[in-house]
């Protein structure tokens, strides 16, 4: 049980790590819009995602898919099981899907955030924890 806590602790740490310095990294190339004085107001917001490039949108998919597939290897690889690996997949899977309930995206977000984020999560999980075949 402590391995596993521990584990998925190690995991959302790496996760979170990965995206942080993806997003830091594309920040430096893609320097964010001016700030927005209302975070309320949703046309702005689509006006600012709408102007960025997509090289800056994209790594944004690539931090949400690297933080995914790295942290949740390494809680798999540190348990020997799946379930800390999908713990840290559904963590920045929900962190996705709440940024884009926030802030408008294009529509290939949502499929990041709900399609890619668990598949990266599942070949982390299965690469980490190999299946152990039942004895005969």
């Amino acid at each position: 049980m402590t391995r596993n806590i521990l584990s998925t602790l190690a995991g959302l740490l790496v996760a979170v790590a990965f995206v942080f310095l993806i997003e830091l990294i594309s920040h430096r190339i893609w320097p964010p819009p001016a700030a927005i004085s209302d975070m309320s107001d949703k046309e702005a917001l689509r006006n600012a995602v709408a102007a960025m490039p997509f090289g800056s949108l994209a790594s944004v998919a690539l931090a949400w898919i690297a933080g995914a597939f790295s942290g949740g290897f390494v809680a798999a690889k540190l348990s020997r099981k799946a379930v800390p690996a999908w713990i840290v997949g559904g963590f920045i899977a929900l962190s996705g899907i709440g940024n884009l309930m926030m802030i408008p995206h294009p529509f290939w977000f949502w499929i990041v955030a709900i399609v890619l984020v668990p598949a990266v999560t599942l070949a982390a999980a299965r690469l980490g924890a190999p299946r152990v075949p039942a004895s005969p």
